[in-house]
């Protein structure tokens, strides 16, 4: 893709529900808490619905190397899941098939938006405000197709009730996302 004639290749942080496959995703500035924060909380408002879980794999916005040779959840991370009111989880360090489900939908997503992309007919975006409004647009139109499905994954969840956090780091405060 490009961006007014320049190379473009977006960042996104893709959010899944593997019972429905119903995804949104957003654009983001790199593989952070940050975005992890940015892509949660616009799926959650965007569902208006809680999962039980939130499962991730063993990204450097949610998690960090410890002495043990292991991984451990960010307390910024642990903030925002417990903010939500979502419980954490991961798969183990090396082991993405345990998050198969999603990681089929992450190469699905891809395929799908490079169909988009050739229906299209131009990889070229004026600016990252019209990819933004493509990539809403070709999300809607792609979870049009999941919604009996979703309607019976979103009946187990809980209602949302937090409100968008702004900060994460030092304690929380209310705002936008």
């Amino acid at each position: 893709m490009t961006l007014e004639g320049e190379p473009f290749a977006p960042l996104l942080c893709h959010f899944v529900l593997p019972y429905s496959n119903w995804e949104w995703a957003c654009r983001c500035q790199s593989e952070s808490l940050l975005a992890l924060k940015k892509g949660v909380q616009e799926a959650v408002f965007r569902l208006g619905r809680v999962p039980e879980w939130h499962q991730t794999d063993n990204s450097c916005g949610a998690t960090h190397q410890v002495s043990t040779g292991g991984r451990a959840f960010l307390p910024e991370y642990l903030e925002l899941m417990a903010h939500l009111g979502m419980k954490p989880r991961t798969t183990a360090v090396g082991q993405k098939e345990q998050n198969g489900t999603v990681e089929a939908q992450n190469g699905a997503f891809k395929r799908y938006l490079n169909q988009r992309l050739q229906s299209r007919g131009s990889r070229e975006f004026a600016s990252v405000d019209a990819f933004d409004e493509w990539l809403v647009e070709s999300l809607t139109k792609e979870n049009s197709r999941r919604q009996v499905r979703l309607q019976e994954e979103l009946a187990v969840m809980r209602p949302r009730e937090a409100d968008p956090l702004t900060r994460v780091s030092g304690g929380t405060s209310a705002g936008q996302p």
